[in-house]
């Protein structure tokens, strides 16, 4: 990724106040995983709906239908 650190960590927090991920720290490192698969497919698919209503190219879409989605793991 080319993000800073902190804008990634920003963002996993906002995610994991939103509980759609959780963590657990191994010493200095944090490990973050899905918290709630059908929910965040469920909001994939919204914000899907909402890109092909603004005729909006999505990358997004591939990512989803990624198998690693399905493991549960960032």
């Amino acid at each position: 990724m080319h993000l800073a650190q902190s804008t990634v960590s920003k963002h996993l927090s906002c995610l994991r106040d939103c509980g759609l991920v959780t963590a657990r720290t191994e010493g200095r490192a944090s490990w973050f995983t899905l918290a709630d698969l059908p929910r965040l497919k469920g909001l994939l698919e919204v914000a899907d709906d909402l890109l092909d209503t603004s005729g909006t190219t999505l990358s997004l879409k591939n990512h989803r239908d990624h198998e690693n989605l399905e493991d549960g793991d960032l």
